[in-house]
This record gives structure tokens, C-alpha cells and sequence, in this order.
């Protein structure tokens, strides 16, 4: 396939996460390659939290393991790999994935689909989108799916049947993980979207209903500490409690790569 010729690996974590720089993965997204009708493909962004959880099941690590491409999102992915001798090179996330993706996509006319947000903010989304894209309404379609949504629920049917009428060549997921994931593999099976982006809370950046940390904690690796001091009620367990298990899951990781060498 193409991304296998012009997009590099390496495996870490048992994932094949890319070591290609933001700009070449960027340019792969935007060929021709990429469009509604190709071979449809799901792209995952780990961080910490989701190498956590999928460490701890293994249910859930097959499923996310049918990702087709997987991206570093956050800085202690890429130090995590130059720590065991990799060449992760920066990290890729799915907030910058999805505003360079859908500000030059649109801006050659492709067309993108984004399920998330909450019914009652439809319009405003859909509206304050168009305006900061400057694109036209036939560019964009929003879904927003009703409280209790699952990949399993009755309204993935509709989901299903608006993506196939609309014929996105993007459908960006931000619905958080994993059922984010859950449903993007659903969509990858039975629509013939170019790319699917599991891409969390994405919009929510972009549209100014979150605001995301500072470039200077993003480039440090503190955005986690900026999101917990932003929520903390909704976010202490994660990242207090669950994601320090992340520690143990790369001393494990050096000490197999080390194995390996000798």
C-alpha cells in the first residue's frame, strides 16, 4: 500500500506507531490516495491513557489493534521510544491532525464528516465550523449522536446512512476512547469513507468550547496537567490515579527491548 512505501513505523508498545515527521503524515492524508470510494482506513492517536487501558485488556487492545495507522500523541510516547533506541521523531495529535486536516481539506474541496458534541449544540457547531473553515455547507455534515450512544445503539444505523449519502472523504470520531474507536471500525466495514480519525476532543479545541493548554506546557509534556487543573473532578482518577501505571508498562517495555539486544 502506499502508506506502507511512504510512511515509516516502529514498534513500541506492540503497536506500529509512525515515526514520520507531522508534515509527511499530513501530506500522505491530503493524496489522492485518501479519498471516498479508496480503501478506507482508521487512524488512532495513543497516548498515555490509551496504552494504560489497553495494557489491562486484552479485549480492548485486539480491537484497537485494528487501527490501520497510529500516531504519537504526547510527548511521553516519542521519549518513551528514544529511551529504548527509537526514532519517533514528534509527537502527532488528533487536535492538530484535525485542524490541519480539515482547514487544507476543505480548502481543496474535500469533504469531511465529524460525529460528536451534543444534539442540542448542532447548529451552532455546524455554523461556528463553516465560519472557521470557510467552507462551504456542502463541505460539512455534523452528527450529533444522543446521550447513551454506543457503536451498538440504533442510531449508528443512521449514522451509518448519513456518511454513505454524504460520501465524506474525512469522518473525524470525537466521541473519546474507546468508543470512538468502536465506532470507527463499524463505519470502516460499512461505508466507503477515505479516512476515519479518532480524534477525542478535537472540535471541542478547535470551536473554543475547551480551551487547550499553552504551546509552552504542549511542547513540555504538561498538557495533562493543564486538562487537570482545567476539570479536575472529571479528570483526577485518570491521571492521578490510573495513568501513573504507565511507568511500569515502559519498564517493561526497556527491559524486552533489552532482552532482545543481548
Amino acid at each position: 500500500m502506499y502508506f506502507e512505501k511512504k510512511i515509516s513505523t516502529e514498534l513500541i508498545f506492540d503497536l506500529p506507531i509512525v515515526n514520520s515527521s507531522f508534515c509527511e503524515i499530513v501530506e500522505y492524508f491530503l493524496s489522492h490516495d485518501c479519498t471516498y470510494g479508496t480503501e478506507t482506513r482508521v487512524i488512532v492517536t495513543p497516548n498515555v491513557d490509551h496504552i494504560v487501558k489497553v495494557s489491562r485488556d486484552k479485549t480492548l487492545f485486539n480491537l484497537y489493534k485494528k487501527a490501520d495507522i497510529f500516531t504519537a500523541d504526547g510527548i511521553p510516547i516519542v521519549l518513551s521510544s528514544r529511551l529504548i533506541g527509537g526514532k519517533i521523531r514528534e509527537r502527532i495529535t488528533g487536535a492538530d491532525l484535525f485542524v490541519t486536516i480539515a482547514e487544507r481539506g476543505t480548502s481543496i474541496n474535500k469533504k469531511i464528516f465529524i460525529i460528536g458534541g451534543f444534539p442540542e449544540e448542532k447548529l451552532w457547531l455546524q455554523e461556528k465550523l463553516q465560519e472557521k473553515l470557510s467552507c462551504k455547507e456542502t463541505q460539512l455534515l455534523i452528527y450529533c449522536p444522543p446521550k447513551g450512544f454506543s457503536a451498538k445503539h440504533i442510531e449508528m444505523q443512521e449514522i451509518i446512512k448519513q456518511v454513505n449519502n454524504f460520501c465524506p472523504d474525512y469522518v473525524f470520531i470525537c466521541l473519546g476512547f474507546p468508543k470512538q474507536e468502536q465506532v470507527a471500525f463499524v463505519l470502516r466495514d460499512l461505508t466507503k469513507v477515505g479516512l476515519i480519525f479518532c480524534v477525542g476532543a478535537s472540535v471541542e479545541f478547535y470551536v473554543g468550547k475547551i480551551k487547550r493548554a499553552p504551546l509552552i506546557a504542549q511542547n513540555f509534556g504538561m498538557e495533562w496537567l493543564w486538562r487537570l487543573l482545567s476539570d479536575p473532578k472529571r479528570l483526577w482518577k485518570r491521571y492521578l490515579v490510573e495513568d501513573p501505571y504507565f511507568l511500569l508498562i515502559l519498564f517493561k517495555e526497556i527491559i524486552k527491548k533489552w532482552k532482545k539486544r543481548t
